[in-house]
């Protein structure tokens, strides 16, 4: 195998490894055996190793000298923090996007396009819909800490039990919001969304 094909490997563990954060096949306190990984995503330990260190540095898994890797349980007062940070990179990539206006028109058409599935739960349409929108920004220093922050408040809210219907309204609005170009539109929708997330997490705490 040569490098970029142990890459390939590495991020589709990675791909997979979220996903079953936000699926809710892994919840909070879960223990993350990599043995059991390795056996479920057809990979060797290493990759799995590498990934979960990865997912460590971003305070997506947590690892003990007793216990391994595991799903942290963030406190209510952690969570408090992280939601004023998510809520300010959200604000900078309204304006990183609003500034490239021509790739998000088209980007605009083809995410109201394509996000119909019905069996696709609130988090990963989340997730899916934020990811594509820090694509497009370009900003791989918002992308990071940004991304890493929507997955610990999605897996700590349980948003894959949540109401995918709903979801999917708000973000068609934010997606038409920022398609039109209007930064206090599509900033007024962001603050819906971030107040969606915000009442859906604590209230599970």
């Amino acid at each position: 195998m040569d490098i970029l094909e142990y890459e390939d490997l590495e991020e589709g563990v990675f791909d997979s490894i979220i996903a079953m954060l936000l699926e809710g096949s892994l919840k909070p306190s879960d223990k993350l055996n990599q043995l059991m990984l390795a056996r479920s995503l057809n990979a060797s330990r290493t990759p799995i190793n590498a990934v979960l260190s990865h997912l460590e540095a971003l305070m997506i898994v947590e690892k003990s000298p007793r216990r391994g890797y595991f799903v942290p349980r963030y406190a209510e007062k952690e969570l408090k923090k992280i939601m004023p940070l998510f809520s300010q990179n959200c604000k900078n990539l309204i304006n990183i996007l609003i500034s490239r206006s021509v790739s998000i028109r088209s980007w605009r058409e083809e995410w109201i396009g394509n996000e119909s599935d019905t069996s696709v739960n609130s988090a990963m349409l989340i997730y899916s819909f934020m990811d594509s929108l820090t694509d497009k920004a370009e900003n791989r220093f918002l992308k990071g800490p940004m991304m890493s922050q929507l997955i610990i408040i999605l897996v700590a809210g349980g948003f894959y039990a949540s109401r995918p219907d709903d979801t999917r309204t708000i973000l068609n609005s934010c997606a038409d919001s920022l398609g039109k170009g209007n930064v206090s539109a599509a900033t007024q929708v962001f603050e819906t969304l971030e107040e969606f997330l915000g009442s859906r997490l604590f209230s599970t705490l």
